[in-house]
């Protein structure tokens, strides 16, 4: 389940040029695979759904964000330039810091990008 997914995917359609939707997907249900050691071993599937977050309007990224898929998918720093996130508090500590702070640290992923505290939103 997506949190507002079509009001977002909404968005992503009407504003193509000013608005990205790119969901990232962890990859953890790969781990699990069922009867391992045996010869019937279930190689799990990629999470129900997954294939219709890329439909032309939308992405779906298998994998954890960070400094390649921002540099990839996001726009660049500029004054007219909002990234949002959320996601675990790992998501935070990596990308731009605790929720609860405004500021951006220099080493995560956005500070190292230049982005500044007015362009990044979490939530």
């Amino acid at each position: 389940d997506i949190l507002m997914r079509e009001r977002l995917d909404g968005w992503a359609e009407v504003h193509k040029e000013r608005f990205k939707m790119i969901y990232v997907v962890g990859t953890r249900w790969r781990d699990f695979i069922i009867g391992a050691s045996t010869d019937k071993a279930i190689v799990p599937r990629a999470p129900e759904g997954f294939a219709l977050l890329n439909n032309g309007v939308t992405r779906g990224v298998e994998g954890w964000i960070g400094e390649d898929q921002v540099q990839r998918f996001a726009f660049p720093p500029a004054p007219d330039t909002q990234v949002f996130v959320c996601g675990l508090p790992s998501v935070y500590e990596s990308l731009c810091g605790p929720r609860t702070e405004k500021e951006i640290p220099a080493m995560s992923v956005l500070g190292r990008l230049l982005y500044t505290p007015e362009m990044v939103f979490k939530f």
